[in-house]
């Protein structure tokens, strides 16, 4: 369902942290804000609590949406630790056939997955911390569409999450007949009265340093 597995060419990589800082050090003042997710899981970044560090210095506010799946008890500890701000974990189905089937093979634990939330919520009691202000999500799409109610009903009741969310299915710029495929039948098939927005409410900056009009900008 996302474009960088299907559509996307351009390279990939690691923001330097020169780079991090700059951008950072331009932002205050400007950004109250900022989201370490695009194409790609920042969980995967090495010296990420560094980088959350950073931009607290700063007042800005830090922001991150993940694999539930790569949140290990280090990483748990690394994102409260470093005072990151709010934290999506994404997990798409109640069965790990459902999960794999809308995110691939690295998804299709999600008792693993559940596990890591559970552990990274006891974490961030022990320490009785307020933040990240935890959220728990899943994309409304035609392979999940049977697991939403139960979905809900399941992470409501866990205490420590503060927030449950079902997302409206995105299919991008409309090009990939396959992530077309994959929208739910009662999303509407003529989307071009409406208006992106991005462009004159926030900045997307690639790990190279150049800019996009928008973050669903793939390519």
């Amino acid at each position: 369902m996302c474009a960088r597995t299907t559509g996307m060419t351009r390279e990939l990589g690691y923001m330097d942290e020169f780079l991090f800082k700059r951008i950072i050090q331009k932002a205050s003042g400007f950004s109250s804000r900022i989201f370490f997710h695009h194409f790609g899981d920042s969980l995967l970044r090495p010296k990420l609590g560094k980088f959350i560090r950073h931009a607290n210095q700063y007042n800005i506010k830090t922001y991150l949406s993940t694999n539930p799946i790569l949140l290990n008890q280090r990483r748990s500890r690394e994102l409260v630790d470093s005072g990151l701000y709010e934290l999506v974990l994404s997990l798409d189905g109640i069965k790990s056939k459902t999960s794999a089937a809308i995110r691939g093979q690295s998804a299709r634990n999600v008792d693993l997955a559940e596990k890591n939330i559970l552990s990274f919520i006891k974490y961030r009691g022990t320490i009785n911390s307020q933040i990240p202000f935890l959220i728990m999500q899943i994309v409304r799409q035609k392979e999940n569409l049977h697991e939403i109610e139960p979905w809900i009903n399941k992470w409501s009741k866990v205490r420590g999450i503060d927030r449950v969310k079902v997302k409206t299915y995105v299919t991008w710029d409309g090009q990939d007949q396959y992530i077309n495929s994959l929208k739910p039948n009662e999303l509407p098939p003529n989307l071009s009265k409406i208006v992106c927005d991005k462009p004159w409410t926030s900045v997307t900056i690639l790990w190279d340093g150049r800019v996009v009009p928008c973050c669903f900008d793939y390519d």
